[in-house]
């Protein structure tokens, strides 16, 4: 399994004041990681960061993003960051599960999970500035309530308007990107595909829907009785379609539930064939 991972460089800045940016990579992707990162510093770092060029990551060019990435993780002793990959294979459990977890709520456990982990590491966290996921002052009044001595500041667009937040895209989407780059390399993925065949061949694309290589890889490593491999993000409608279309109905025949409360499959002889039962004899 694609499991969680962390990485972080974790900087108390003598117990100054700090300021904390979180922003997001791959919200909307079918394959990979959705990515959060925050950024965080003593403020009076924030003008070495606009002199890197920091901005929105999406305004900037995949080179421009690789530079200022690296000149970020460079400043050691004057930034601090913790950036939490969430996986694939986690994101579908989470919104198909009996009590599903919708992506945004899965969001704001990530943001608030990396704000305690900082916090709890003895930083002295005064302002914070995030990217809304939802209405932004739902978000900012669920936020007061964890936070309520700390000031935050919730708003759409918040990686073009604040710079806090702005690295905190570039951390986020660089670590994305690489992952996409090398996926098949990274420990827990799939490297072969449902069918037997070595998936570092083919182009996977941005991993957006939309996007034809994308389409095509999906096309190339669907399995109609297993699905995808892990890097797939299941519950998604575009995996879902290739399922519905042309995975195999399968039917269980009974769903019951044991002495512990867990629910147990049975498997018994059908009364009817099912449908996948016809493809596979015939």
């Amino acid at each position: 399994m694609l499991d969680h991972s962390f990485e972080e460089n974790l900087c108390t800045f003598d117990k100054r004041e700090v300021v904390l940016g979180v922003d997001e990579a791959g919200r909307g992707p079918v394959l990979g990681p959705m990515v959060y990162a925050c950024l965080y510093y003593p403020k009076e770092n924030e003008e070495m960061l606009r002199k890197f060029g920091v901005d929105d990551s999406k305004k900037l060019t995949s080179s421009n993003r690789d530079k200022i990435n690296v000149r970020i993780r460079k400043e050691t002793d004057k930034f601090g960051w913790r950036i939490h990959s969430i996986s694939p294979e986690y994101l579908s459990c989470e919104m198909q599960k009996r009590r599903k977890t919708n992506l945004n709520e899965i969001s704001h456990i990530a943001t608030i999970n990396l704000i305690n982990s900082v916090i709890n590491n003895g930083v002295n966290v005064r302002e914070i500035y995030i990217d809304t996921v939802g209405p932004p002052e739902t978000y900012k009044d669920k936020l007061k309530q964890i936070f309520p001595n700390i000031g935050i500041v919730v708003k759409p667009r918040a990686d073009s308007l604040f710079t806090s937040v702005s690295g905190a895209s570039i951390l986020a989407k660089v670590k994305r990107d690489d992952f996409l780059l090398n996926w098949w390399d990274q420990p827990g993925v799939d490297k072969f595909d449902l069918n037997g065949n070595d998936m570092s061949k083919y182009e996977q694309g941005s991993g957006y829907p939309g996007d034809p290589k994308t389409k095509e890889f999906l096309k190339l490593t669907f399995n109609p009785i297993f699905g995808f491999p892990n890097i797939v993000r299941f519950s998604w409608s575009t995996a879902i379609d290739f399922i519905n279309k042309d995975g195999y109905e399968v039917i269980w025949d009974s769903l019951e539930s044991g002495e512990d409360n867990q629910g147990k499959i049975f498997f018994k002889n059908p009364k009817k064939k099912s449908k996948f039962y016809n493809k596979i004899i015939n």
